[in-house]
């Protein structure tokens, strides 16, 4: 068997958060507290002020979805690089996410890719890749149900009730070209960093290598 191992990139999604969480504070700043914006919207009549500040509104609500929008890419993301992870230190563990198209046959593995891979470390990283990418098909919900059995741990309620909601308006605003009103973007971006020091937890416990030299458990957004 193979020694080879993938980490969980745990400091690096911590930092993709905090990038991400310092851009959309700038931006709502200059939405909201713009002292440009204020002497502008203060030098014009009543008439253009209210279509700018209209405009702006309706311009920080669509920001606002889009958060949420990178946020379940971050969140799909962070879950992809886990399962890889989990699945490189325990390859058994992919058996019922690697079938034949059609076939109903789990753990396949086609003579020729295992000839075309060359070696067994580039046979389990190509197979890692594919089961991960298995597991997140379908819905959400059924993710974080294969989550725990693959990683035999249990996903805490709380944070369940967190990534759902994201995913489930996510999927309205790009489907339905929903213009509800988005989930506040720093507790989307708190849930993110949640999971992602939930699954470094979870890496930990089970041996599965992290990234994590530099990995911060206290939410900035605190």
């Amino acid at each position: 068997m193979s020694n080879t191992t993938r980490s969980f990139k745990a400091d690096t999604w911590q930092s993709a958060i905090l990038s991400l969480l310092s851009t959309y504070r700038v931006m709502h700043s200059y939405f909201t507290n713009s002292n440009a914006l204020n002497e502008f919207l203060q030098s014009h009549d009543e008439i253009m002020a209210t279509a700018v500040a209209s405009e702006l509104e309706t311009a920080k609500e669509v920001y606002s979805q889009q958060m949420v929008v990178t946020a379940n890419s971050y969140i799909e993301l962070i879950l992809k690089d886990f399962l890889v992870a989990l699945f490189r230190k325990f390859p058994e563990r992919m058996h019922d996410f690697l079938f034949a198209s059609g076939q109903g046959l789990k753990g396949f593995v086609s003579l020729t890719e295992i000839v075309e891979s060359g070696s067994l470390d580039i046979l389990l990283d190509n197979l890692s890749e594919r089961a991960a990418s298995n597991v997140m098909v379908g819905k959400f919900k059924t993710c974080l149900i294969n989550l725990d059995k693959l990683a035999k741990e249990t996903i805490p309620q709380e944070l369940k009730d967190k990534l759902v909601p994201i995913v489930e308006q996510r999927n309205r605003i790009v489907h339905e070209a929903s213009k509800e009103k988005a989930l506040d973007a720093e507790l989307v971006l708190e849930s993110c960093w949640s999971l992602v020091t939930y699954l470094d937890a979870v890496a930990s416990k089970q041996g599965i290598p992290s990234d994590n030299i530099f990995l911060m458990s206290i939410s900035p957004t605190l």
